[in-house]
């Protein structure tokens, strides 16, 4: 029949739009679909280039499940595992564009590590991020009020990584509170250094967890879950 006919042209042409469409966004979103850039699922949602050394890959998934404990740790539960792009040589280059950061999260669906990132300290980090806006959501997540000092000081905190110092400047401490979109986190970054924004950041959390305790922070959590502004959570977690 001429229907069944024309509804193959339509699946062929919508496959082939699909196609061209995944061949030609931008770099970034290509890491949605990293299997079309030759990249091979070594475990569920964790891509790798194909050509990348057996114990690379064994010790990678070795790190990543390391990172998965210590976010089940904190929050009792994990959200579904974002894509998980490791890039131990220059293969994500090509495929997704450079990036010089150890590792990095695109909202809740997408985590990518260079060769310094293998490690249960920058994957944990990443996969709280990722968690973080799983659970309050993206959108609310970047343009609703949840502090870019709160979602990376809890990302350092809680992976424990040691590059930061206990301490950082108060002037440091009151800006990344000022100014704490997520527009204006590279300002901070370039006005403190690095090293102090995200370290002023863990600050920032600890002083709140050592007020609050786990409970608090979770609860806060929930808060935003639930709707409230993080200024409304705050003052219900802090009495």
């Amino acid at each position: 029949m001429k229907i069944f006919k024309y509804l193959g042209y339509f699946l062929l042409l919508l496959l082939l739009a699909v196609f061209l469409a995944v061949l030609f966004i931008p770099n970034p979103f290509r890491m949605m679909a990293p299997a079309y850039f030759g990249f091979e699922e070594i475990a569920p949602q964790v891509f790798m280039g194909p050509k990348t050394d057996p114990k690379i890959r064994e010790n990678a998934l070795k790190e990543i499940k390391a990172a998965e404990k210590i976010v089940f740790d904190f929050y009792g539960t994990l959200m579904p595992r974002p894509n998980i792009i490791l890039c131990p040589d220059r293969a994500c280059d090509d495929a997704f564009g450079k990036r010089g950061g150890r590792g990095v999260a695109y909202g809740k669906r997408v985590i990518r590590v260079n060769k310094k990132g293998l490690n249960s300290v920058i994957l944990s980090h990443e996969l709280m991020h990722t968690n973080l806006k799983a659970r309050v959501g993206e959108w609310r997540t970047f343009f609703a009020g949840v502090p870019a000092w709160f979602d990376e000081g809890l990302a350092v905190f809680i992976s424990k990584d040691q590059r930061f110092e206990a301490t950082y400047p108060e002037e440091a401490l009151k800006d990344l509170q000022a100014y704490d979109g997520w527009w204006q986190w590279e300002d901070m970054m370039k006005r403190h250094g690095w090293k102090a924004a995200y370290g002023g950041s863990q600050q920032l959390v600890k002083r709140l967890y050592d007020k609050v305790g786990k409970a608090g922070i979770l609860l806060l959590i929930k808060r935003l879950e639930e709707g409230m502004s993080f200024d409304e959570a705050l003052k219900t977690v802090k009495g």
